[in-house]
């Protein structure tokens, strides 16, 4: 699948699969999502650029704590990552609301994330996993910019994380956010996993 966002164009598109699934001599079965259904399933689902922005901004300034590498004594606090996706769900979360929000931690202060927007069927789960908290070094002096703040110039966006991966987190942060807040009825429950020390090797 392929989630790609243009500031530019101000749209974003999730879950981009070929739009035909065929080998030769296979014959395509029904379990195979056409982007018609797809389309229909989340043509409710909304991206606000302004809302992006802002969140990715919360997520930068934290990316100097954020950085991975033990052999620099670089230690990344996942938490101050984790804490912002939090406080943006956090009008949809607790009892009875329409996303569980779950930190899964293994080390003090480096939590996974687990968001969760249920579906009728318990049995069938899309996954969104890849993400993660953490970040690799920046040296601000081969920088253009301050690489622990969010520089936008025209239709682009500067700073450490940006595509790897925090400018993903927020994305997908705001996709469960979208899905519970206009709650559609789906066949399959979506669980987003944000996980720490990917960079770390």
């Amino acid at each position: 699948g392929e989630a790609h966002y243009s500031y530019s164009e101000k749209q974003i598109y999730l879950i981009r699969p070929p739009p035909t699934f065929s080998r030769p001599g296979v014959k395509p079965t029904n379990q195979n999502l056409t982007m018609s259904k797809i389309e229909q399933e989340f043509k409710d689902v909304t991206f606000d650029d302004n809302a992006f922005v802002a969140l990715l901004e919360k997520l930068i300034s934290e990316s100097k704590y954020l950085q991975n590498d033990p052999g620099q004594g670089l230690i990344p606090q996942e938490c101050k990552s984790a804490a912002h996706v939090e406080e943006y769900l956090k009008p949809y979360i607790g009892e009875g609301g329409p996303l569980k929000f779950e930190k899964l931690e293994y080390e003090k202060g480096r939590p996974n994330v687990k968001i969760t927007y249920q579906g009728s069927d318990s049995k069938e789960t899309i996954g969104i996993i890849g993400c993660h908290l953490d970040v690799v070094p920046a040296n601000p002096e081969k920088w253009e910019v301050d690489p622990f703040k969010l520089t936008i110039k025209g239709d682009k966006l500067y700073g450490r994380g940006t595509t790897d991966c925090l400018g993903h987190v927020a994305m997908v942060t705001m996709l469960m956010a979208s899905l519970a807040k206009n709650k559609p009825k789906l066949k399959r429950t979506v669980v987003a996993l944000f996980i720490a020390s990917e960079e770390g090797g």
